[in-house]
């Protein structure tokens, strides 16, 4: 069976958010949500606090049949941890070893669910995936919720949040990211 991976970050590649399902359940999601709230894409840090809500509450509602996880990676203090082991290192060195030790670990995660997969990234991950494919941006729009929440769950109501976390698998791989940079620069 072939499905569809969505990916989105939300600032600064702090969380990584990841939707896998098959393309009609995706795009069911997405027309469920949109037109519902007669919205013609959905990106949450353009739309106000009630709206924001409303889309996290159909999410839980129209999200059955997808896998929807948000991982922490930490992208700035990663470049930070491997700026401290090699400080005379280029930038563009850095860049691409950090970009490959989060690109591993993100393959790994999906790898996790059986299946051929077409993989549709956010410009934002373009460089660290090596991936140019940014359509159809359903997956990516429903990505773009999952990213913002656990950036924003604090300010999310907590039966929301209840709700959420029954539906979004959270993944911290922050500190396991930090010691396969560290690993990958001792190396060098």
């Amino acid at each position: 069976m072939s499905y569809i991976v969505g990916m989105d970050s939300s600032h600064k590649l702090m969380f990584i958010g990841i939707v896998i399902g098959r393309w009609p359940d995706v795009k069911k999601c997405w027309l469920e949500i949109t037109r519902r709230l007669n919205l013609d894409e959905i990106h949450m840090y353009k739309l106000k606090v009630d709206l924001k809500r409303r889309v996290l509450k159909l999410l839980c509602g129209y999200c059955g049949n997808l896998n929807l996880m948000c991982v922490k990676v930490d992208y700035p203090r990663l470049k930070n941890v491997a700026r401290s082991i090699k400080p005379r290192a280029p930038r563009r060195k850095i860049a691409d070893i950090t970009n490959a030790v989060v690109r591993e670990t993100l393959y790994k995660i999906i790898e996790e669910y059986p299946g051929e997969k077409t993989i549709i990234v956010d410009r934002e991950l373009k460089e660290v995936m090596r991936i140019e494919t940014h359509e159809p941006r359903e997956p990516i729009e429903i990505a773009d919720i999952i990213a913002w929440y656990n950036l924003r769950s604090s300010s999310i109501p907590r039966e929301l949040r209840k709700d959420l976390r029954k539906h979004i698998t959270e993944l911290d791989v922050e500190n396991l990211l930090v010691w396969a940079i560290q690993r990958k620069l001792r190396a060098h």
